[in-house]
């Protein structure tokens, strides 16, 4: 279990590296300015160093984390994944006409999908090395 949650995060880091990418040609195609684009695309490249980093700590901490916890991480990795699809299926989908409910469903998807890294990071320094106090 432990190589799979390993292959997941560093598929997770593939993804997120070509995400904002993503972002930036949405934003082009509803004619935002280029100032704009480039800076949601610096933005959205942070989730490259948020998985990098906790891809690190996992391979600092699976040694510490009990078979219980990484079913859980397993779960919250494959949320994490998960996460990059809403996105990049809305902002490819939409194209330039959104809705008010359109633009709400990107809105939540972006910040589910900003928040993983964020709970994945947290639930391995947890897991991992608190784990054995957490019944």
């Amino acid at each position: 279990m432990v190589e799979k949650i390993e292959n997941r995060l560093q598929f997770l880091i593939t993804i997120s590296i070509f995400f904002p990418f993503v972002l930036y040609s949405f934003f082009k195609e509803v004619d935002e300015t280029e100032k704009s684009a480039s800076g949601m695309l610096l933005k959205a490249s942070t989730l490259v160093a948020a998985y990098l980093v906790s891809y690190l700590v996992f391979l600092v901490a699976d040694k510490y984390i009990s078979e219980k916890w990484i079913r859980y991480l397993n779960i919250l990795v494959l949320l994490g994944i998960a996460s990059f699809i809403f996105p990049i299926w809305f902002t490819s989908w939409l194209g330039t006409t959104t809705t008010g409910y359109q633009t709400l469903l990107v809105t939540s998807a972006l910040g589910l999908q900003t928040g993983m890294p964020i709970v994945i990071l947290i639930s391995e320094i947890t897991f991992g090395f608190f784990g054995s106090k957490i019944k």
